[in-house]
């Protein structure tokens, strides 16, 4: 029997000992020599390997494959059980990358393994599984100028844009799909745009703009991985996105009122209209001063066309919680209600969501 290296030996042995439930013991451990006994001094099992020349790969010469000593020493932690042996036994339950969660990943390891092992080790385990799968995260990031090629080669008219700082490291990572910006052509001329953190080992933000089509589904334009949501990242998303969205006086770009984003539309989209989310705004009165009648007549108010029907709902708010209608004040009324939108009427429609 032959392995592709001596690493993938280890592992096999590791394995069969976590199955078996028996200890090794490393007498030979060289660049070409691989030898290992029973833990136990008096079980004669042993093994010994040696490497093919001019190979990296690993036969078996030699094995005593019978343990004659006793089960009486054994206990249910084996050290062989590391987090390494339990991802590359498990990394076939994790098609692309997806598979149990770490509570079955343990209970899966006690009855098929018989071992019992700690929850970190078991989700360290789970981590290295996927790795397997799917590369690790370094790997990921070393390939992003092969994965822009490919983009831009199978999808014609797509955007990439790559930016690492002085030291060479990842940065910014801008995409948008042909399909996308040929799409956002016949849309509306109003982009939302949002900042999610990634649940990684290096973290970051994703920001991403999204569009509304003709029948208010949500339309993908950009994405873009950052360090974080600063002026500098929201300067480089819309700076990219300049490229193929005009700056003209019937964009409307919203957004959760984040400081980065109006700063940044400010200079990067001078003649477009900036505004605010009305859900979000909706959702911060409610958790601010805890009324559902003020909730009930801000949302009435901000999708209100007319100036007179905005007016009688304001009034109502500024009657129940003044302070509510202050912080609204304080915010614009451009900046969330239909009425004083002052873009024209069709994008006057959709801008607040």
């Amino acid at each position: 029997m032959s392995f592709k290296n001596k690493q993938e030996l280890d592992i096999a042995l590791k394995i069969a000992c976590v199955k078996k439930d028996f200890r090794l013991k490393k007498v030979i451990n060289s660049c070409s020599v691989y030898c290992v006994k029973c833990e136990h001094l008096e079980c004669k099992w042993w093994l010994r390997a040696v490497k093919v020349e001019n190979s990296d790969r690993f036969y078996i010469k030699k094995y005593e494959k019978m343990h004659t000593c006793g089960s009486e020493h054994l206990t249910s932690h084996n050290p062989h059980a590391t987090a390494k042996v339990i991802g590359a036994y498990f990394k076939d339950r994790y098609p692309e990358g997806k598979g149990p969660s770490t509570k079955d990943l343990k209970n899966s390891i006690r009855i098929e393994l018989g071992c019992k092992v700690s929850y970190w080790k078991v989700w360290m385990g789970s981590e290295i599984a996927k790795s397997l799968v799917r590369g690790t995260h370094e790997h990921g990031y070393g390939v992003i100028d092969a994965y822009s090629h490919m983009l831009r080669t199978s999808n014609p008219g797509s955007k990439t844009a790559l930016k690492i700082d002085e030291n060479g490291r990842f940065k910014y990572f801008f995409v948008a799909y042909g399909a996308w910006i040929l799409g956002f052509i016949q849309m509306r001329k109003v982009i939302a745009v949002d900042g999610t953190f990634l649940r990684s080992k290096y973290g970051g933000v994703l920001l991403s703009a999204v569009a509304q089509d003709a029948e208010n589904h949500i339309f993908p334009v950009a994405f873009c991985v950052v360090d974080s949501e600063c002026d500098a990242s929201y300067r480089y998303f819309f700076e990219q996105l300049r490229s193929f969205v005009l700056d003209t006086p019937e964009l409307c770009i919203i957004s959760d009122r984040h400081q980065s984003i109006r700063k940044m539309v400010s200079i990067v989209f001078p003649l477009a209209h900036y505004g605010c989310c009305m859900r979000h705004l909706g959702e911060n009165i409610r958790n601010n001063f805890h009324n559902a009648s003020v909730v009930y007549h801000f949302y009435k108010a901000a999708k209100a066309y007319n100036i007179d029907v905005f007016s009688d709902h304001f009034n109502r708010i500024r009657d129940l919680v003044p302070q509510a209608a202050t912080h609204l004040e304080r915010v614009g009324f451009h900046r969330w209600s239909r009425a004083f939108f002052p873009g024209n009427s069709n994008c006057c429609t959709y801008f607040i969501w």
